[in-house]
């Protein structure tokens, strides 16, 4: 019985160290993924900000002004601040990556006319923590149309 018993010694810790690397390999993949997904998430809502900024009538702006309002809100979550620091909402989305245009898309309800505007976010990339079990990935262009309130 001893004898068996000291062959037997360190069997668990052994097959422990076995399964602590793929286990360990799922968590940080996991981890990672949801990372992943929560900065898709973050973008796609700064490109609905944007778009819903857009589309607000501002007669006291330019369409230049509020298209860069727009840009400014989706990158950096507030307007830009000239002089002062603006941080982006995601480490690597930019201002210039906030494309906003008004599509010849068009409607009519009730005889009340109204227009389309998009944004569009592209080029953005997840940099992986970990890429040697999740590697960095670019997402495809994210987009969010809206109509736009007449003036």
């Amino acid at each position: 019985m001893r004898s068996q018993a000291r062959k037997q010694r360190g069997v668990a810790a052994v097959e422990f160290g076995l399964l602590a690397v793929i286990l360990i390999t799922i968590a940080f993949g996991a981890t990672e993924f949801g990372r992943a997904f929560y900065q898709y998430n973050t973008v796609l809502k700064a490109a609905r900000a944007a778009a819903r900024e857009f589309t607000l009538p501002n007669p006291a702006l330019t369409a230049a002004a509020r298209k860069d309002r727009a840009q400014c809100l989706a990158a950096y979550g507030h307007y830009c601040v000239s002089g002062g620091t603006n941080v982006a909402v995601l480490e690597g989305l930019t201002k210039e990556m906030v494309v906003l245009d008004d599509p010849p898309l068009s409607c009519a309800f009730d005889s009340h006319p109204c227009a389309y505007v998009c944004a569009t976010i592209s080029g953005f990339k997840f940099v992986s923590y970990v890429p040697w079990i999740v590697p960095d990935i670019t997402f495809a262009s994210i987009s969010a149309c809206m109509r736009q309130l007449s003036q």
